[in-house]
């Protein structure tokens, strides 16, 4: 695993003797099943991975993955997917504890966000109406192209916003 940048994030008390978030090398290892039954496609092979592990006992699984790709000066962050059946086995308590901290997507993309702070932007395109109520509620806000959202750590620039959301656009869906 890697983590050579400090994150401001810190996870709620209540679910962080449970679930762990980190920046691991080697993504598609951790969730490349998943990653297939929520896409029908394999993992992003480059980086940055973001993985939630859920401790089950003596145990760390992976539960949610989020892909943070660096781009210039802004991040495009996509993939977020959830193992629903490795949630609904936490505990009774845990999985209220969860739903109480905003849920597993919410608290992956507030990491992002935070361990990613470094750039000018996250941009995301968000076609799912369930994620795009998670992607509103972690600080994500709407552009004038559909499907594209983006997040800013800092204030930016009108005129630099706006190259940033022409660029994004111009990838097409990511």
């Amino acid at each position: 695993m890697t983590d050579p940048l400090p994150t401001t994030f810190i996870l709620p008390a209540t679910i962080a003797d449970f679930i762990s978030i980190s920046v691991v090398d080697d993504g598609p290892f951790f969730i490349d099943g998943l990653f297939r039954r929520s896409f029908a496609s394999e993992a992003p092979r480059v980086p940055d991975h973001v993985v939630a592990f859920a401790r089950a006992g003596e145990l760390l699984q992976p539960v949610s993955y989020l892909h943070m790709h660096r781009l210039g000066d802004m991040v495009l962050v996509g993939g977020l997917c959830t193992d629903g059946e490795a949630l609904r086995g936490l505990a009774p308590d845990q999985q209220q504890a969860l739903r109480a901290a905003g849920g597993i997507g919410l608290n992956m993309l507030r990491y992002g966000f935070a361990r990613f702070a470094d750039t000018a932007a996250h941009v995301g395109y968000c076609g799912d109406a369930r994620a795009f109520e998670i992607d509103m509620q972690a600080g994500f806000r709407t552009t004038q192209h559909q499907y594209l959202l983006i997040h800013t750590p800092r204030p930016l620039a009108p005129e630099k916003e706006a190259d940033i959301i022409a660029r994004a656009h111009a990838l097409g869906p990511f």
